[in-house]
C-alpha cells in the first residue's frame, strides 16, 4: 500500500468519463449557463478507454482498491460497458462503482452487470414529479429513474440513492424519500448542498446540515443511532433508524473530512 504526502493510502480512484449531461441541475450545470447547445468537451480532449486503463493499472499497484465511473452522465459515453469490461479484465477483485443519474440504467443494467461492475449509485433529489423536473430541467419522471433501480437490483447490481438538499427548495422530499427507498430496502445518503465549481452563486444559508435532516428524520421516524464503518476514507457518516434501515449523511460543508 503507497500513501500520499500526507500518509493516506492511495485506494480510491474516481474517474470522470465525459462532461456530458442530459440534465441541467440547478447546483451542478444550470440552463443559464449550460444550454442545450452547449460545446462539451470534443472526443479528442478526453480520456480514451485504452488511457484510462493504463492509469487504473498503474494504480493497482499501489494497493488502488475502488474505482468509481462518474461524468457528467457516464451512460452517455459510448460503449460505456466495453469500458468496464477492460477494468473489470486488470483485477477480478477491484471494486468497480458507478454514479449516474438514473435515466439509462433501465436500457444498461443487465450489460454493466455482465461487464463486471459491482454497484451503483443514483442521483435523485426529489420524489414529487414536479419539483423533479424542476431540479433536473428536464422533461423526466422520478418513476422513470425508479424503473431503472429496479432493472439494475433485478440485474444483480446494488443500489444506493444519493440525495443533495438545498434549503427553501426541496426539504420537503426528506421523508418521502426515505419512506420511499426503505421500502425498497436501498440505503440513501443525504448530501449537503455544497459549491461545485462556483457555477451558482452558493451560500451557507443554503446548507440544510446534516444534523437538521437527521432531525426532521427523527421527528417523524424517532430515534436513529449511529452505524459506524471501519474503510478508512469513507465519506458518509451512516445512521439507523430503529428497525436497521441504513441512512448516510455526506457532511462536506459542516464536517469536512478531507483528513482521511
Amino acid at each position: 500500500m503507497t500513501d500520499d504526502g500526507l500518509g493516506r493510502p492511495l485506494q480510491d480512484l474516481r474517474i470522470s468519463v465525459t462532461d456530458r449531461c442530459n440534465f441541467r441541475c440547478d447546483y451542478c450545470m444550470p440552463i443559464e449557463k449550460y444550454g442545450h447547445n452547449h460545446n462539451f468537451l470534443p472526443k479528442s480532449e478526453i480520456l480514451s478507454f485504452e488511457e484510462i486503463t493504463i492509469i487504473v493499472e498503474s494504480m493497482l499497484k499501489l494497493g488502488l482498491k475502488k474505482v468509481r465511473i462518474t461524468g457528467g452522465e457516464p451512460l452517455l459515453r459510448k460503449d460505456i460497458c466495453t469500458l468496464i469490461s477492460m477494468i473489470r479484465n486488470l483485477d477480478e477483485d477491484l471494486d468497480i462503482a458507478m454514479t449516474t443519474n438514473g435515466t439509462l440504467l433501465g436500457k444498461y443494467a443487465n450489460k454493466l452487470f455482465d461487464a463486471g461492475l459491482n454497484r451503483v449509485t443514483v442521483s435523485l433529489d426529489a420524489i414529487e414529479t414536479e419539483l423533479f423536473k424542476e431540479l433536473s430541467s428536464s422533461n423526466i419522471t422520478p418513476q422513470h429513474i425508479l424503473s431503472g433501480i429496479e432493472s439494475a437490483i433485478n440485474a444483480g447490481l446494488p443500489v444506493k440513492v444519493n440525495t443533495v438538499i438545498i434549503r427553501n427548495y426541496n426539504e420537503d422530499q426528506i421523508i418521502p424519500l426515505v419512506t420511499n427507498f426503505q421500502a425498497m430496502n436501498i440505503p440513501i445518503r443525504f448530501i449537503e448542498y455544497m459549491d461545485v465549481g462556483g457555477t451558482k452563486n452558493w451560500n451557507y444559508e443554503q446548507v440544510v446540515t446534516g444534523q437538521e435532516i437527521r432531525d426532521i428524520i427523527i421527528s417523524h421516524f424517532g430515534t436513529v443511532s449511529a452505524n459506524e464503518r471501519d474503510y478508512y476514507g469513507e465519506v458518509s457518516n451512516y445512521w439507523q433508524l430503529n428497525d436497521g434501515y441504513i441512512i448516510g449523511f455526506i457532511e462536506s460543508v459542516s464536517k469536512p473530512f478531507c483528513s482521511s
